[in-house]
């Protein structure tokens, strides 16, 4: 079971795709963190040993200090639903079970991801 930290940016239905998993799954909203800064959710998902899930572009570029366990970016069209979004992390978590999430960036799009490891930090 991994733990998943669900940015404000994607829908309640994206929590429960990865709850009906069998997934450990919280998001800002819930949480009562609407509207934190896109540092302090980073900080937060690494502070807990979460994989942070977002649409949001600026995360994968933050490879500077401490960072969470994974990130999971979910790509698609801005006209996507909720309901649609949250069927696309369903889809791929029923098909895909030997998805590693950690120690590394994924990119959910509709029908297919791709992973690749965490950039090195230079030391």
């Amino acid at each position: 079971m991994a733990r998943f930290f669900i940015d404000e940016c994607l829908p309640f239905e994206v929590t429960l795709a990865f709850r009906g998993a069998g997934h450990d799954a919280t998001d800002i909203v819930e949480r009562g963190l609407r509207g934190i800064a896109d540092d302090a959710v980073w900080t937060l998902a690494a502070s807990e040993q979460r994989i942070l899930v977002t649409r949001d572009l600026d995360f994968p570029l933050r490879i500077e200090g401490s960072r969470p366990v994974g990130l999971l970016l979910i790509r698609g069209p801005d006209t996507m639903t909720a309901a649609q979004l949250g069927t696309v992390v369903a889809e791929l978590l029923a098909s895909s079970p030997e998805v590693d999430f950690e120690n590394a960036i994924v990119v959910l799009s509709p029908g297919r991801y791709r992973r690749r490891p965490w950039p090195q930090v230079q030391g």
